[in-house]
């Protein structure tokens, strides 16, 4: 990416200033404890909510075509492997902090049940049963590359293109901040942990010049939580389903 134009700025607005002020306001004036979702409306959810990032990201990708920027600037290539003991070492890492974070979550009686009752709260929208995570499976593989292309593909490569050249690392926390911002309705400790998490797949977008492996760990790691979360987080709920 060599020159920023004005539809370049319009997004990255929406992305950094309109959409994270839009979830807080949101979450002021709109809490999900106490709401319960049955499979029908959670099945809707899903797919509204993949069709909002898909019809998202299809605009920016025109968005960006049209202004003479190359796919290849937004990370939508294959994978640079030259450093790939630094991308092995971020990939472990960020799955060895997902493993610790999950036994936290349920690996003793007392932490499932304050983990059940946060998910209750938080997040009732999250599949319960097989039949629930079917159609999850859709919106996790969406999220997986919808964000990662809005998130890394697009804002690290524009905040970079307008920080002239200062050190990646810096638009890596900057979109990574952005990113736990718009999921701060999950609260704030989930927040800072996907803050966290953001980090690792910035740092394979920059280790890599492509999105490609984060999209794969980001997609794995929803539908990893997914599983988690009717097999074991939400088990009682799901009446036994398998």
């Amino acid at each position: 990416m060599t020159s920023i134009h004005f539809t370049d700025h319009l997004i990255a607005a929406i992305l950094m200033i309109v959409a994270p002020m839009y979830t807080l306001m949101r979450r002021r004036t709109r809490s999900m404890e106490g709401m319960v979702f049955n499979s029908a409306q959670k099945s809707s959810l899903y797919l509204a909510n993949s069709l909002v990032q898909w019809g998202i990201v299809v605009v920016v990708i025109i968005a960006w075509v049209l202004q003479g920027h190359p796919l290849t600037a937004m990370g939508l290539q294959l994978p640079n492997l030259e450093l790939w003991p630094w991308v092995i070492a971020v990939t472990l890492l960020f799955w060895g902090a997902y493993a610790w974070n999950t036994w936290r979550q349920i690996g003793t009686p007392e932490a499932l049940e304050e983990t059940r009752a946060q998910w209750h709260n938080k997040t009732p929208f999250m599949p319960a049963n097989l039949r629930e995570f079917f159609p999850f499976i859709g919106m996790a593989l969406t999220a997986g590359i919808c964000e990662e292309i809005l998130f890394r593909g697009f804002l690290m490569t524009y905040l970079q293109a307008l920080s002239y050249g200062s050190p990646k690392f810096q638009s890596m926390v900057v979109s990574a901040a952005v990113f736990a911002v718009l999921h701060v309705y999950q609260g704030r400790v989930a927040a800072m942990k996907i803050f966290v998490f953001s980090l690792a797949f910035g740092a394979l977008y920059i280790l890599t010049n492509s999105i490609l492996i984060s999209i794969l760990v980001h997609a794995l790691v929803d539908l990893v939580s997914g599983w988690i979360g009717f097999k074991v987080i939400l088990k009682e709920k799901s009446g036994g389903d398998s």
